[in-house]
This record gives structure tokens, sequence and C-alpha cells, in this order.
């Protein structure tokens, strides 16, 4: 019996030389592959702006002049911009307020065409998109008269809607 002898097309020595090279390149990539990771924030711009009733002039502060009377009542307009890039809700407060005094907000509903009532802390139903802007008004009354020079803050705040 005659043992048969199968020639190869590739020689041994080539076949061990490829899969050694493949290993080579698998462990280098392997090896010097380098993992970055990567963190990002994205940026929600909550910011507005709050224009006086001509949208003449930002308002920095509102000057309600002298009570004269008892219940005497003012009342201011101004305009609050959403200058940011996210849907804003508007909300309000006052703080450090003189108890001679009662204070109210409310805003101007296009639909209904009427003014709706806000109490502090409370956030408005109007939604107001990057661009819209809102009238508001606020009403200062003279409750209780007591001479003197009165100050008080008034906090505009954006709030996310959702």
């Amino acid at each position: 019996m005659k043992t048969k002898v199968l020639k190869r097309s590739i020689p041994l020595w080539a076949l061990i030389v490829a899969v050694t090279c493949v290993g080579v390149v698998v462990f280098a990539v392997v090896r010097y592959t380098h993992e970055i990771s990567n963190i990002m924030t994205i940026r929600a711009d909550y910011s507005t702006e709050v224009w006086n009733e001509d949208h003449t002039a930002l308002v920095k502060s509102i000057d309600w002049g002298e009570f004269a009377n008892l219940n005497e009542a003012k009342d201011t307009i101004l305009w609050i911009k959403n200058v940011g890039n996210k849907d804003i809700r508007y909300s309000w407060n006052a703080t450090s307020f003189p108890p001679q005094f009662s204070i109210t907000n409310q805003w101007w509903d296009d639909n209904d065409a009427k003014w709706q009532d806000l109490d502090q802390d409370t956030v408005c139903g109007y939604l107001m998109f990057p661009t819209n802007e809102i009238k508001i008004k606020f009403t200062l009354n003279c409750t209780d008269f007591k001479a003197g020079s009165y100050g008080f803050t008034l906090n505009i705040m954006s709030n996310d809607p959702y």
C-alpha cells in the first residue's frame, strides 16, 4: 500500500506567517486603540427680559410714586419677553413686602381678551416660546395708611414648563 502525499497549494510556512501577521495586527489594534469618554451638557437658557409698557426700556425698578389715600391702588403694566432658547412659564413673588400694602398680578390672555389673575408663587398657564412675550399688570394697594417710605423686591421668575 502506497501512501498518498497531498500537495498544498500554499506552503505551510506561508500560512504560519500569514496567521502570525494577522494576530499581530489584531493585537496592535486592540492594544493601541484609545477609548475617549465624552461628556456633554445641553444648555437650557430660561432667560427673560422685563420691558416697560411702551417697549422703550428694560425695567430695573418701579417707582410707584406717592400714595395719599387709604385703599388707593396703582397699576403698572410690563412685558416679559422670553430671550432664552427654551419654552417657559413665568411666576412671581414679592420679598420684604411692607404690611401696609397688598399686591396682585394679572396676565393678559389674548384668547379670552381679558386679564387673568396669577397668585404669588403660582406658575402662569401661558406657555412662552422663545422670542414670545406676555403682558402683565401689577396692582399695588395701600391697605393701612402709615406715613413713611417703603420698598420691596419684586421677583419675576422663568420656569421650566414641563
